[in-house]
């Protein structure tokens, strides 16, 4: 009875396990055959899933096509970059060694190692002045006083607090300081309040210091204090004055210095003067021409109606346009959710002067065509509204000016919209001008869906190598790996998912779709060892369950015996009865199967043969199991995970095959039966009729498949009528008393009754 329950309470906290997993957290996303999202592969992979917007998770995210890690309300399917986020203690790391050799007076070391900041991480605030400053000093034999002035400077600029003001401006007085005494003054003036003595002093700068390289950032900070910036709510509003004198510094910023590094932050600048000045429409044009458009969003909430409506329209282009070019994810999601927000807000009179634009600027209907199609949830009469426009600006010949990628969006829109040929003319006008992912990729899904397979194989190997470090190579991979196993080339198809590093396709294909010979050929043509080994292995435990005892020995002991002890580690952990190493199952079962032939007489054969499936009864469900290519997930993978929209027929009867051949109870009762059918005379018959029932109960408990399978073939009753046949048939026999109790319990279980009393499960 002990043994009863801990074997029941092993069941419950699967089944529990698999709730949990189930409830919290049931997507799969890296695999083609087990994919919980049911994508169509046909289409690119998009750059973004946005949660916000309700996208559902459709396609793999792995490490590198991510940032911000953990709860991720959006996730990445493109190579966006983060530098910030790159070896975060990297740049902490540069900056104490930096200062380090600031404090030994080592100033080329150090000025070395803030340009290399500045390389990895962009001008930061704090090295600008030191960037400045040091190669002005490491010029020239500097005298021991400027050396001591550019410590005192180096250690107020760390502080930059007012208590670094009286040290800031004993430096700008003293004469031996030297070129030290300009940085000095800026940063002084940088640290005045309120705003008129930051101006007063940042004017004694450009006095005294006319050549001073910190010209073109006192002109700017000059601007941003006389208009109170940056703003907050005790700022009062710049007098006219003030804007007088911003718009002076401003001026000669731009004039001075035409390619200035801010030159975006003074035209915003003059777009405030301009917006204070009562000038909205100056102020808006002048945010556009920076990309501000959180400043165009704010001037436009003070408009009414009529006025919002002419800029609205051009609102949307620059948040697409941000959103084409943008290499980071928070600037993208938010790019997506305000063109989103705008688009289902547009009057007639805001669509009409939107869709005016996509006529005049091709590249705008690039992004357009990339936003309506993959965040902007379409229906299917809407994507047929998008391939509409589209030949309506090929007639008017806007399509022949397009970008290329244009070109290759009208291709996505015509493969989603079922035009499969159209698709593959467009993605060949895209290709025609240059190589593109995006073309490819729909030409490729356009010809895998018409069944030419060769030349959609063709389309995706060019796009893999023209474009390697293209978003769509993962998409492209899991379309070539369906090609191939669609066009009988199984092998090539598990090189794809190994260089996706989608396990349960391995296993699938490995040790259930493929044939013993595909398999045994794609272990000729492979030459990487880590392959190897697990294709051997696999070889091996395939062979076990196929019963040929010789060739499941010879390629178990071909695995090195650290990866042999490494693969079958898994077979005596996870449940209550630990099933052997394969090797010592190869010799038992060899033994076991081998005497049934040896046997004479009915009565010795059936003994033979129920020895033989009472091994498989009771030495664990691992019994038959690849631990190294499931890794755990094949359970889950098969009951929750199988994808039936990428199985063909045959991928639904390789399953079944699988696993019919690899659980120990449906091989268990098989035999049974046999010995049922062949000696029912026998001593064993009664045992074997007993054990069949228990094995075809413990079948359909075990798993969802096995469940749907029992409905499928109507076999949901047989453990109870099994029993109820032993009751009948051999009604003296010790088992049929308890036969016959327990074939309630079983018609129960089957009915949906499940027994209170766990501990009374029948185990023989």
């Amino acid at each position: 009875m002990k043994c009863i329950a801990r074997i029941a309470l092993l069941l419950c906290g699967v089944f529990g396990i698999f709730i949990i997993i189930f409830a919290c957290g049931s997507d799969c996303l890296d695999s083609v055959h087990f994919h919980s999202g049911y994508p169509d592969f046909g289409t690119p992979p998009r750059r973004a899933q946005l949660i916000n917007l309700g996208e559902r998770d459709d396609r793999p995210v792995h490490k590198e096509y991510f940032i911000n890690a953990g709860d991720r309300p959006s996730e990445l399917h493109e190579n966006y970059v983060d530098p910030w986020s790159h070896q975060p203690d990297r740049l902490q790391q540069l900056l104490k060694r930096a200062r380090t050799a600031e404090r030994t007076g080592d100033w080329r070391e150090a000025l070395r190692l803030y340009q290399s900041v500045k390389a990895q991480f962009g001008n930061r605030g704090e090295i600008c002045d030191r960037l400045d400053l040091l190669p002005r000093i490491v010029a020239k034999r500097p005298q021991s006083a400027e050396l001591k002035a550019l410590t005192l400077f180096c250690n107020a600029l760390d502080m930059w607090n007012v208590r670094a003001r009286p040290a800031l401006y004993h430096i700008y007085q003293s004469p031996q300081a030297g070129v030290v005494r300009e940085h000095a003054l800026y940063q002084y003036a940088c640290l005045q309040t309120p705003s008129d003595k930051t101006i007063q002093y940042l004017r004694k700068l450009l006095r005294v210091f006319p050549n001073t390289p910190k010209r073109e950032a006192a002109l700017i900070m000059m601007a941003r204090a006389a208009l109170h910036m940056p703003i907050n709510l005790q700022s009062p509003p710049p007098t006219r004055e003030e804007m007088a004198i911003a718009e002076n510094a401003i001026s000669r910023l731009l004039k001075g210095f035409p390619k200035s590094r801010f030159r975006g932050a003074a035209i915003g600048l003059r777009a405030r003067i301009n917006l204070l000045s009562g000038r909205p429409h100056d102020a808006i044009l002048g945010y556009f021409s920076i990309d501000d458009l959180n400043s165009v969003e704010e001037v436009l909430r003070g408009l009414n109606a009529t006025v919002r409506e002419r800029y609205v329209p051009r609102l949307i282009a620059a948040y697409l346009s941000r959103m084409a070019r943008t290499t980071e994810f928070s600037t993208y999601e938010w790019s997506v959710l305000m063109a989103y927000r705008h688009f289902h807000e547009l009057t007639d009179q805001e669509t009409s002067a939107f869709k005016l634009m996509l006529f005049r600027n091709p590249e705008l209907v690039a992004n357009y065509f990339y936003f309506r199609l993959y965040h902007s949830h379409p229906t299917k009469s809407e994507i047929r509204g998008l391939a509409g426009l589209g030949q309506q600006l090929a007639a008017a010949g806007v399509a022949t000016k397009m970008h290329p990628k244009v070109a290759a969006q009208l291709a996505e829109t015509y493969y989603q919209d079922h035009k499969y040929e159209e698709a593959i003319r467009w993605a060949d006008q895209a290709l025609s001008a240059k190589p593109i992912d995006r073309a490819y990729f729909p030409k490729g899904a356009s010809l895998h869906k018409l069944g030419r397979f060769p030349e959609a194989i063709a389309a995706f190997k060019t796009l893999l190598a023209k474009i390697p470090k293209g978003s769509c190579r993962r998409g492209a991979r899991e379309e070539l790996a369906l090609l191939y196993e669609q066009s009988g080339n199984p092998g090539a198809a598990v090189d794809q998912y190994f260089a996706l590093g989608y396990k349960l396709d391995v296993a699938f294909l490995l040790d259930a779709r493929m044939t013993m010979h595909q398999v045994e050929g794609y272990l000729r043509q492979t030459t990487d060892p880590y392959k190897r080994t697990i294709v051997q292995y696999t070889l091996g435990i395939r062979y076990l369950r196929d019963e040929n005892w010789s060739l499941a020995e010879r390629y178990l002991r071909s695995v090195p015996k650290k990866e042999y002890a490494k693969f079958s580690a898994g077979r005596k952990r996870w449940e209550s009865k630990p099933s052997p190493e394969p090797l010592s199952a190869v010799r038992d079962l060899r033994r076991l199967h081998h005497a049934i032939g040896r046997a004479r007489g009915s009565n010795a054969k059936a003994a033979a043969m129920y020895a033989y499936a009472s091994y498989y009864y009771k030495h664990g469900l691992l019994l038959l199991y690849n631990p190294r290519l499931w890794q755990d997930d094949r359970m889950i993978g098969i009951d929750f995970w199988w994808n039936p929209s990428a199985a063909q027929k045959s991928d639904v009867a390789a399953l079944r095959n699988h696993m019919y051949s690899h659980d120990v109870y449906s091989r268990c009762r098989q035999i049974c039966l046999d010995i049922i059918r062949k000696y029912p005379k026998s001593p064993t018959a009664p045992a074997a009729l007993y054990r069949a029932a228990c094995s075809s109960r413990y079948i359909w408990y075990f798993n969802n498949w096995w469940r749907e399978e029992a409905r499928r073939n109507g076999s949901a009753s047989e453990p109870g009528n099994l029993l109820r046949k032993l009751v009948k048939d051999y009604p003296t026999d010790p088992l049929a008393r308890q036969a016959g109790k327990y074939a309630i319990v079983f018609d129960d279980e089957m009915a949906g009754i499940w027994h209170d009393d766990p501990t009374g499960w029948p185990v023989q």
